[in-house]
């Protein structure tokens, strides 16, 4: 068959992929991928197109071969299918977490974004029904003040004020509308919340583990860039594995936080634990980061390390 340039270019682009990055998914070679997209391929293998759709997750092989949809026409097809494009800034952490939680539960980036309002509201109702219990409780052992008040509540707040419980039944899950009495000790001046409280007590009560580590929740304020929503909450996950996967290197460690590599394109042959596989695959994955970047990236974390030890001799 003959797989249409613009059509392969728009398909690649979509998916985030350089040419390399689409050859080291598919195994088709590189030299290949860029002599189609100047459009001087040629009839195409099979084999070879069939090797590109997988690896661009297309499910019709014959989608390589026709014109590229106008952006208006390919909003329209998805309209009809009840699917809206959106459009989002998630930093490498982010990505790299979908990556992980995609490897080890075999659930993929789609499949979670489509489940998180459930998964949100399911945790959210449970904060909020875990609050309830603790005010019913802390209220009836009031006179003896021998409770002891949640984490995220002040000393002056005792007994319980009726703001507290105001919150609960108007779903207020990061306690905001107590906020003029807490002293803006909340997720929205990058303190803590019920909410923030409660996800790690279910952490702590997972025991030791190697999937998450309650110390390393942390809530991070909308970036600047991206002002339409309030914050996130986010966490190192799987610790062990990711070290493992680069070998306690930051260089290798950075390859996959900013998206040069995705944990999928490691080769096979560099997926083992054996000391020189591990040496190879950090090798390998520390050649994705072009050395100007990663020069940049170290003088950065030099200027911020001596500006959180407060000397400016070296800034």
């Amino acid at each position: 068959m003959r797989i249409n340039p613009e059509t392969l270019k728009m398909l690649r682009n979509g998916r985030g992929f350089s040419q390399e990055t689409l050859a080291e998914a598919s195994g088709v070679a590189k030299k290949t991928i860029a002599r189609i997209e100047t459009g001087k391929g040629g009839e195409t293998r099979e084999n070879t197109a069939r090797e590109l759709a997988n690896a661009l997750r297309v499910k019709d092989v014959e989608v390589l071969a026709k014109e590229p949809e106008s952006e208006e026409a390919r909003r329209e097809e998805l309209r009809k299918l009840g699917l809206l494009p959106i459009k989002l800034l998630l930093d490498g952490e982010t990505l790299l977490a979908y990556d992980l939680v995609e490897k080890e539960y075999r659930f993929d980036m789609k499949s979670l974004i489509h489940t998180a309002p459930l998964l949100f509201t399911l945790l959210a109702e449970m904060s909020l029904a875990d609050r309830r219990r603790r005010l019913e409780k802390a209220r009836e052992a009031a006179e003896s003040a021998n409770e002891a008040l949640p984490e995220y509540l002040p000393e002056f707040a005792w007994p319980y004020s009726d703001a507290d419980k105001e919150s609960i039944d108007t779903r207020d899950v990061f306690g905001a509308s107590i906020n003029e009495w807490r002293d803006g000790y909340w997720d929205g001046d990058g303190g803590r919340s019920p909410f923030s409280d409660f996800l790690v007590e279910q952490v702590k009560n997972l025991g030791d583990n190697d999937a998450i580590n309650h110390e390393e929740i942390l809530y991070e304020p909308a970036h600047e860039l991206d002002s339409g929503h309030s914050g996130y909450y986010k966490a190192r996950l799987f610790k062990k594995f990711r070290e493992s996967l680069s070998g306690g290197s930051l260089r290798a460690d950075y390859a996959l936080t900013r998206r040069y590599v995705r944990i999928t394109q490691i080769p096979e042959e560099l997926r083992g634990e054996a000391k020189d596989t591990v040496a190879k695959r950090v090798k390998w994955l520390e050649a994705k980061v072009p050395d100007e970047v990663w020069d940049e990236y170290e003088s950065s974390m030099i200027v911020k390390i001596s500006l959180e030890e407060g000397d400016t001799n070296n800034v």
